[in-house]
Order: structure tokens, then C-alpha cells, then sequence
């Protein structure tokens, strides 16, 4: 009798064990981000110095709201020889809602400036994915595509290595110096926005103060001569 009373409580606790792992398996929150339908919208044919958008809608296909800053990550691969050429971030995002609930979707411009830094000459393959954090299990979808750099000309490339900007990251004040005068002075955030414009300037001397900017990535760009020069810049 005892025996038999001993089974049925171990068959009972069998049960019961097998019955809230289901229940577990069944109730796990998880966030999963994919792309919309119409996937990541960009030029695929550029130049050497081109300043192109990335366009997208993000959808949380999971279960449970995400509250925390999206992040766009891009890796870069040179397609001749198979192998990752750069990783770098194209923006984070962290005011566009505070609550990212189930079945939402967001719509996402990302610039990214075309140089021989980080593409290649001819094609390259461009992997984007977001990037956050959640408590929770989370996933997300990567999109993979290609993008076909031609080359600006050596003087081209020689001008556009006599801009620089010391300190990059810039936590207060940074210093953006030329070997040739500046004629225009433009700052862009990664929605595309011209946040600071300064023209004729003619010195080859710039400061760039913080003040009322958002921590976040910018572009510079430049006019010098005849020849348009860009740079991307992090606002601490």
C-alpha cells in the first residue's frame, strides 16, 4: 500500500513537473525585431564620397513591449576576398517611442558616408541588423545586401585626408582644422537634418561646441574649392 502510494505521488509530481514546464515554455516573453515587408531601401551603385540614407520599418514581432534605445549596426565585407572590412554603428534610437509594443512598427532613416576607409572598390556586402538590450529572450533580423563603390580620383582622396577634427568622440569642445580656406560649414544628424550652417567662412580654422546638441552620431560636411568633403563625428 505504501509502495503503491509512493508511485502515485512521483507519477503526481511527474504530472505536475511536466505541466509547468509547458506552462513556462508557453508563457516565455521574448522580443524579436524584424524588418518590415519592404525590407532596407539605399542606392546600391555609389560614389566614393557619397552621403546615402538607409530607410526601414522595424516591427517587434515578439510578445512583450521593449523600452530600451535601438541601436542600427552595419557591417561591412569586401565580397572579392570574403571578409569583414568594418563594423560600425549608424545611430542609436532612443526617443522615437518610449514603449516599442508588440505589433508596432517604427520607420528608421540611418546616412552613412561612402569612403575608402571602410568600402571597398566595386562590391561589397552590407549586413544591418538592430541592436538592444531587453531582460527578456530577444532576437532580430539581419538584412544582407550590396552595395558597388567606385572610386573618386587619388586628388580627391588626397583633399579629403587634410580634414581633421581632434578630439572624435567630442564631449565638449572639439577642433576641425584644413590645409585649404572652408567656404561652407554644415553639421547633419543621422535623420538628415542640418542642425549648424556656417558659409563664407574662409579660414581654415573651425570650433565645434556641444552646447544644445543630443549625444548621437553627425555628419560634417565641407566645401573647399571646388570639392565637397565629409566626415562623420560622435557627440558624447
Amino acid at each position: 500500500m505504501q509502495d503503491l502510494a509512493i508511485h502515485s505521488m512521483k507519477k503526481y509530481l511527474l504530472i505536475l513537473f511536466v505541466l509547468a514546464a509547458f506552462t513556462i515554455k508557453a508563457q516565455v516573453s521574448n522580443v524579436h525585431i524584424s524588418f518590415g515587408t519592404t525590407g532596407v531601401v539605399y542606392p546600391v551603385n555609389v560614389n566614393e564620397g557619397d552621403f546615402i540614407s538607409f530607410s526601414f520599418w522595424l516591427v517587434n514581432r515578439g510578445n512583450i513591449p521593449l523600452s530600451s534605445p535601438i541601436e542600427i549596426i552595419i557591417a561591412i565585407e569586401d565580397s572579392a576576398v570574403n571578409s569583414t572590412y568594418s563594423i560600425s554603428s549608424l545611430g542609436s534610437f532612443s526617443d522615437i517611442d518610449s514603449v516599442f509594443s508588440p505589433n508596432d512598427s517604427i520607420f528608421i532613416v540611418v546616412w552613412d558616408h561612402i569612403s575608402s576607409a571602410r568600402y571597398s572598390q566595386g562590391d561589397n556586402i552590407v549586413v544591418i541588423w538592430p541592436n538592444f538590450y531587453s531582460p527578456y529572450p530577444s532576437t532580430s533580423d539581419e538584412f544582407i545586401g550590396n552595395i558597388n563603390m567606385s572610386t573618386l580620383s587619388s586628388i580627391s582622396q588626397k583633399q579629403s585626408e587634410e580634414f581633421n577634427i581632434f578630439p572624435n568622440p567630442i564631449i565638449e569642445t572639439a577642433t576641425l582644422k584644413t590645409k585649404q580656406p572652408i567656404s561652407t560649414f554644415k553639421m547633419i544628424d543621422i535623420l538628415g537634418n542640418v542642425v549648424r550652417y556656417q558659409d563664407n567662412i574662409q579660414d581654415n580654422f573651425i570650433a565645434i561646441h556641444k552646447n544644445e546638441l543630443k549625444s548621437g552620431i553627425y555628419f560634417i560636411e565641407l566645401k573647399i574649392g571646388d570639392n565637397t568633403q565629409i566626415k562623420k563625428v560622435i557627440i558624447k
